[in-house]
């Protein structure tokens, strides 16, 4: 009987400490419900920053290469290719001939238009000697009819008749005028093109493509067939940027071996972004490299920073002190060794800074998030 005491005894006691643990348990559940959120979870790490004041501004960076001046070299005339001296890769000199189109047709040309023009001026010749004749033995049949006192409806049939040989002859010899001054202009152009049937190096440099043509092969004039590369004149060739985008910057400027180069945009001819499109090519932008000769060479890695929306003296703080809810903007500010709500209204933000307008001063510490 005492055995069956003690055992109920020590249940009662195991009932009324479970009993509590739950109570507390609850207890704790209910008060966490009335407790403010943490400011931030205890295992972030906060640092602290100062308000400064400074320039913000938004950076854009595009990769580049020194790359030598190229120029595109084409015939100035259409024909037929005879030849072309040089290969990818060749060095050449200035003024030394790199490709030549045959002449041989266009003397063909030159030489049936020049009989064409001589044969329209014999055969004119020979017209107007049979229309000054039949003028003059219609004149010869007037005057013998008047010398005969013929001034009737005869005589004035034949003036009529005079009338109308002189004005046909004259409107003859305007219309071969006319053919023969168009024969004559088709001559000089063809003279004109004489001569120009070479590419000639513009300057000494580098062949660094050749048109796959060969001899016999008909070519337009301006069609591209060489380009040369010339090292004395060196450019930057970067990732595409609108000539726009760099017109509207604050600054402009390329970064190459550490050292900062003034440059300048070059814009592309619209033949030339045609011709881009139609091969396929991806667009780059270029800039003209303000450098002293023998500072860059072909080949240096280059960047071009391109700054937007410059501003100067204001007041910024890192990007990564700066929060939001729902009320608005606000930061973490040290007063006193503790951390104090701040709201703050800012202005222009980049990846790095945010400019403050209104809420902090000078020198004011924040806390910022590692």
């Amino acid at each position: 009987m005492k055995k069956k005491t003690v055992l109920m005894i020590i249940l009662l006691l195991l009932m009324g400490i479970t009993g509590c643990k739950m109570e507390e348990a609850d207890s704790g559940a209910l008060s966490a419900e009335g407790v403010p959120e943490l400011l931030e979870p205890v295992d972030v790490k906060m640092d602290v920053a100062r308000a400064q004041i400074g320039d913000i501004y938004r950076i854009s960076i595009y990769k580049g290469e020194v790359v030598p001046y190229t120029e595109e070299l084409h015939f100035l005339v259409d024909g037929c290719l005879e030849d072309v001296y040089v290969t990818t890769g060749d060095m050449v000199q200035e003024g030394q001939v790199l490709a030549v189109l045959s002449e041989e047709q266009l003397r063909e040309q030159i030489e049936i238009l020049e009989e064409e023009i001589d044969a329209l001026v014999r055969q004119g010749e020979f017209s107007d000697r049979l229309a000054e004749a039949d003028i003059a033995i219609a004149r010869e049949e007037l005057a013998i009819m008047r010398e005969l006192g013929d001034f009737g409806p005869t005589s004035t049939v034949k003036e009529l008749e005079i009338q109308e040989l002189e004005l046909a002859l004259e409107q003859t010899r305007q219309l071969r005028g006319l053919e023969l001054e168009k024969r004559q202009a088709s001559l000089g152009a063809l003279q004109k093109k004489m001569g120009k049937n070479e590419i000639v190096a513009p300057c000494s440099g580098r062949i660094v493509y050749v048109s796959e043509i060969r001899r016999g092969d008909a070519i337009q004039g301006y069609t591209p067939v060489i380009y040369i590369a010339d090292e004395s004149r060196l450019r930057l060739l970067t990732d595409y940027v609108s000539e726009s985008t760099v017109k509207s910057a604050d600054r402009v400027y390329a970064k190459i071996l550490d050292q900062e180069f003034d440059i300048s945009y070059i814009p592309y001819e619209k033949s030339e972004m045609i011709q881009m499109a139609l091969n396929g090519e991806e667009m780059r932008a270029q800039f003209s490299v303000d450098a002293r000769e023998g500072v860059l060479q072909a080949g240096q890695f280059a960047v071009v920073m391109l700054y937007q929306s410059y501003r100067k003296n204001v007041l910024t703080i890192p990007i990564n002190a700066l929060y939001q809810d729902g009320s608005g903007q606000y930061v973490y500010r040290q007063v006193n060794g503790t951390r104090t709500r701040c709201n703050v209204k800012t202005g222009m933000t980049t990846d790095t800074k945010v400019e403050i307008l209104e809420g902090l001063e000078e020198g004011e510490l924040v806390y910022v998030k590692d």
